[in-house]
């Protein structure tokens, strides 16, 4: 993805925190909120941009974004480090004396940061959260009523954003629907539906929270989101509905799907993702040897490359399929 604003920052400092990123400069993966004001414009004149916070405060009025201000304040002499350090300050320090100015690039990061506090399990951002997703909605919805098409409106809004912004709703919502709420998750899923790039994943997400009322009323909805599957294969979304049907719905819906995401394999990673829901459906089933079985494979793969293409002759492959099978056939004797 082409990150803009602060994003692409924002993806190397989780990452280095992480450990996933080590060929990095101190000044990309810093934590600028940690620094003080009196820090941040001392940088600024060792980079040789003289502010302080009541010339700052003019440069706002006159400006839209730190965007704008930074290309205001750079030199064409500078080298690209220095632009980009003076742009990481600048944006900080919009960040705080600018709060009255927001936009879309400050919004994008102060959403970044409420998402990596809220998955790190700070209860404190839960209320922020929300507000955050309400904020979000309202800037969606305002693009447009401008005349923007809703998908390319999420779209811009992604490209301001570090972290997967509809994978992490779909995961979000989906939680909130393992607690039992209803009422918010729908909300949620109506204020999203059209500007997912694929809206299936919140039709399914729909699906899962109507059978908390009443399994049947579902049966339509699923068949048409599966008749949709075949029509547009997605594997990911393919698995996500064999771990609902775990739990929900008969051997004959899992039997079908799972012959889908069959031939969908890939990688070696997708076959172990697919292990690890035919374990936890032996599981779920009690059928306590198939379920060892299949911990035995996963255990005697060991670490193979996650994006080695899958090898369709390996006997992991082929005890998977060995194994669903004769249980399912089981269950419909």
């Amino acid at each position: 993805m082409d990150f803009k604003g602060r994003a692409l920052f924002n993806v190397l400092r989780i990452n280095y925190r992480d450990g996933l990123l080590k060929d990095v400069k101190p000044w990309q993966v810093e934590d600028y909120r940690t620094l003080s004001d009196e820090t941040l414009f001392h940088r600024l004149t060792f980079l040789d941009i003289h502010l302080d916070e009541e010339s700052f405060l003019l440069y706002i009025q006159e400006c839209e974004s730190p965007e704008e201000l930074t290309e205001c304040l750079l030199d064409e002499s500078l080298s690209i480090d220095a632009r980009q350090q003076i742009y990481l300050i600048v944006f900080e320090l919009w960040r705080r004396l600018g709060a009255d100015k927001q936009s879309l690039s400050i919004f994008c990061d102060e959403l970044d940061a409420i998402i990596e506090e809220y998955e790190d399990g700070k209860e404190s951002a839960r209320e922020p959260l929300y507000q955050a997703l309400e904020a979000l909605e309202d800037i969606l919805d305002e693009s447009v009523d401008q005349g923007n098409e809703p998908k390319a409106a999420f779209s811009t809004i992604k490209s301001y954003v570090c972290h997967d912004l509809e994978a992490f709703l779909f995961e979000f919502i989906s939680h909130l629907i393992d607690k039992g709420h209803e009422t918010y998750p729908s909300e949620l899923i109506d204020a999203f539906q059209e500007y997912f790039e694929d809206a299936r994943w919140l039709d399914f997400l729909r699906i899962r929270l109507v059978s908390l009322v009443d399994l049947t009323d579902t049966l339509p909805m699923f068949e048409r989101l599966l008749e949709e599957l075949e029509e547009q294969p997605n594997f990911q979304l393919y698995i996500e509905v064999l771990k609902f049907l775990t739990y929900v719905g008969d051997s004959k819906q899992f039997q079908y799907v799972f012959e889908q995401v069959i031939t969908l394999l890939k990688t070696e990673e997708d076959l172990d993702e697919l292990l690890d829901v035919a374990m936890n459906y032996f599981h779920t089933m009690e059928k306590t040897e198939e379920e060892q079985e299949v911990r035995d494979l996963i255990e005697s793969r060991g670490s193979l490359p996650p994006m080695k293409q899958v090898d369709t002759a390996s006997e992991s492959y082929h005890k998977l399929i060995e194994l669903v099978v004769r249980v399912l056939s089981l269950n419909e004797g």
